[in-house]
């Protein structure tokens, strides 16, 4: 839930971020026969990331005002260990290794995959995911997908730029938090364009072959790459609708404890508002509770610090 409401958040702000300082940047090489029209975008990019910045700064005032000292206990998925079975590690080989292996099961497992067959995405990847055929099919999808965002006149950097970031992101992340779950909402956009991509290569060669245009290629061949994809998806997805609304946690196993974590939520509702209670997810808890504050147990403490 803090990944989505947090990091998702901020890639799409970035996103849209992107998306105006590009729009000012190609005005103001344009300025001399559009004029200051350059100056819209540039000033909509600072309203959206001002706004941003005071609404986390008043976050953090209202955790400082009611845990004194708070940090958010997800710094530690940044922080490189001191050292490992007793041999010292340096920040450079940490990220180095991180990067790599993220990126190994990104591009040769999760991306691809995700797009193509999206129910086998959803489970773990094996030694099979790191072999040399993996990594073709992997940067073939990419490839096509980074054509098919650039063909989106008009929307290319948004969506380009959501997905770069939120994958930038990923890559930094702990190895055993590198799965589809993550990414949901990206898959939609990455499948389209995927199929747009596709449509638009096959596009490219079909004039190259023949000579001549035929600007109902295109089209037809996005339109016959989404009719076995969408029903595989949607199929894929079954889990995440049963799970997408609180009411329907009792009805799914998977989300039994989470169920148990909000009644327990709910209980507190009549707590007094001066009192502190000491939880996981907080800001669940929060919106559970009736409002009530709540401090965070540490994620990796010993039950002594907790």
């Amino acid at each position: 839930c803090a990944y989505f409401v947090r990091t998702m958040a901020i890639s799409v702000i970035l996103a849209v971020t992107l998306a105006f300082l590009v729009l000012a940047v190609k005005g103001l090489a344009r300025r001399k026969t559009e004029g200051r029209r350059w100056l819209m975008p540039l000033l909509a990019a600072g309203l959206v990331l001002a706004s941003f910045f005071i609404a986390k700064g008043c976050w953090d005032h209202r955790n400082q005002r009611v845990s004194p000292g708070y940090q958010s206990d997800y710094r530690a998925f940044f922080t490189p260990p001191a050292e490992d079975d007793g041999n010292p590690v340096s920040a450079k080989d940490f990220w180095v290794s991180r990067i790599a292996n993220n990126s190994i099961f990104f591009i040769g497992y999760y991306i691809p995959y995700s797009v193509l067959n999206p129910e086998k995405s959803l489970l773990s990847p094996t030694s099979a995911s790191k072999d040399d055929l993996s990594w073709v099919l992997g940067i073939l999808v990419i490839a096509l997908m980074v054509v098919g965002f650039l063909s989106m006149e008009g929307l290319q950097w948004l969506l380009l730029g959501y997905v770069l970031i939120t994958f930038g992101v990923l890559v930094l992340y702990p190895t055993g938090y590198t799965n589809t779950r993550y990414f949901v909402p990206l898959i939609p956009l990455m499948t389209a364009a995927f199929v747009v991509g596709a449509g638009q290569v096959v596009g490219w060669l079909a004039r190259k072959l023949f000579h001549r245009d035929l600007p109902w290629l295109s089209p037809l061949v996005a339109m016959l790459l989404l009719l076995p994809l969408l029903p595989v998806y949607y199929q894929s997805q079954a889990l995440y609708r049963k799970t997408a609304g609180i009411k329907s946690y009792a009805a799914v196993p998977q989300m039994a404890p989470f169920q148990a974590y909000i009644d327990a939520c709910e209980a507190c509702r009549n707590f007094p508002h001066d009192r502190l209670t000491a939880v996981l997810k907080p800001e669940l808890f929060y919106v559970h509770s009736g409002f009530h504050h709540s401090v965070a147990i540490p994620r990796d403490g010993t039950p002594e610090e907790a």
